[in-house]
């Protein structure tokens, strides 16, 4: 909504800042000319050394804009219900052209004859970006199979097998055993089974087992709590296939999950042990999952192991993954989300691929990333998101102040004709002569 008097339009009629303890916060504020006339204008505030305006006075032309910045120093605390008592004063008096009286236009004789206009100023909670709303969501998933009546019954079977299966096979190495379920993940025609490094065996028959398996495999000792760092896999075969048999052990240590299998599984802990660094598989079952997923169309799925490598702090992996997916399957490639969090990871793992990106998508969030990808100067990649989402003010303002280059400004500002990007390059050039 706008505001103001006869002789300026004044948007917002309030300011709002997006509210962050410890940083610096800016809003934007718009002066349109609404007259035939040239207008000086002057910003005060309540509070001049919490605020800095840019900038706080000029002459804006007949029917034209300007557009101000106004930023609020760090603050340490939050007012009491994130109210705020400061106020602005826009002060605005019609002028004769080309006569410098810039300063006398607002002395106190010309009082009657200027416009006043307050504007209050608000706190507003930051809200979740689109991109941190997709995070909160994976953030919420939970085991997908809990709760339903098939996975009770895989329980049973689990502990059937358990029960029937393990005592004979820590039997044929001698090793002693309790009973747990929690590391045994049922799937058809075969049981993977998580060994932790840890042994517990007689000694006098620990030796001959130990050696009969692969190096650095271990035979695990069955407690009540799953161990906290497995190291090795053994896949098994049905229990009718079971051989109680040392050879059968050696024979099965060999064996570790498909990528396609853990993707499939949507488990958390699968995902965690998968991804573990003390896993010698995991570039390999890595490249699995990225090859399995252009055929790939849950989106359960995909949700799992997004957050499977968020939580192991993966960016390079997870760029991998996303690249995979949204520019190889067609079922996520238009996907929002997914295509704002491909950018934000290679801008974080390997900022080499961010301008391929750009090039490449179209669904995301411009605005937002463009200013994730100011903070993380690349400006060049920021420059041709503002411009490819026709946010030519913030595209001409990386030319100024973050590449530094009035003439790619002064040409960016020719092919696009706009009054506020001639507005932005003036200023440029007014700072550039007074440096010099």
């Amino acid at each position: 909504m706008n505001t103001g008097g006869e002789l300026l339009s004044i948007e917002p009629e309030e300011l709002q800042f997006p509210f962050e303890l410890g940083k610096l916060m800016s809003c934007s504020l718009q002066l349109t000319n609404t007259t035939d006339k040239y207008v000086a204008f002057k910003v005060k505030t309540t509070h001049p050394k919490k605020y800095q305006v840019l900038p706080n006075k000029g002459v804006i032309m007949p029917k034209s804009k300007c557009d101000l910045t106004i930023m609020m120093r760090e603050q340490d605390e939050a007012p009491p219900d994130m109210q705020l008592k400061d106020k602005f004063l826009i002060q605005s008096v019609a002028i004769i052209p080309d006569l410098d009286i810039m300063a006398e236009s607002f002395e106190q004789d010309c009082e009657n004859l200027i416009e006043r206009c307050k504007l209050g100023v608000v706190y507003i909670p930051q809200s979740l970006s689109h991109v941190e709303k997709f995070l909160s969501h994976l953030s919420g998933i939970v085991d997908l199979r809990a709760g339903t009546e098939s996975c009770e019954r895989d329980n049973r079977q689990q502990k059937s097998f358990g029960e029937e299966l393990f005592p004979s096979f820590l039997r044929a190495c001698g090793l002693q055993y309790r009973y747990t379920f929690a590391n045994i993940l049922f799937r058809k025609p075969s049981i993977l089974i998580m060994l932790p490094p840890k042994v517990e065996a007689n000694t006098e028959v620990y030796s001959e087992g130990y050696a009969s398996l692969p190096k650095r495999s271990t035979v695990v000792n069955f407690g009540r709590a799953p161990p906290e760092k497995p190291t090795e896999f053994l896949e098994t075969p049905r229990i009718g296939e079971a051989r109680e048999s040392e050879s059968s052990l050696q024979l099965l240590a060999n064996k570790r999950p498909s990528g396609g299998y853990v993707l499939e599984k949507m488990d958390p802990d699968l995902w965690k042990i998968v991804l573990s660094p003390e896993n010698d598989y995991r570039r390999e079952l890595i490249d699995q999952v990225v090859t399995a997923l252009p055929e790939c169309k849950s989106a359960e799925q995909v949700s799992a192991a997004i957050k499977a490598f968020m939580t192991a702090d993966l960016p390079r992996e997870l760029t991998e993954f996303l690249e995979k997916l949204v520019l190889y399957n067609s079922a996520f490639s238009g996907n929002f989300n997914l295509q704002n969090l491909l950018i934000l990871s290679a801008i974080k793992a390997d900022a080499s691929r961010v301008m391929n990106y750009i090039h490449k998508l179209d669904n995301f969030d411009g605005p937002a990333i463009g200013e994730v990808a100011v903070e993380a100067e690349l400006y060049e990649e920021a420059f041709f998101i503002f411009k490819k989402f026709n946010l030519n003010v913030q595209a001409v303002n990386v030319l100024l102040d973050n590449i530094q280059n009035i003439e790619r400004a002064v040409e960016f500002a020719c092919n696009v004709d706009e009054d506020a990007v001639w507005s932005q390059v003036a200023k440029g050039q007014v700072r550039l002569s007074e440096m010099a």
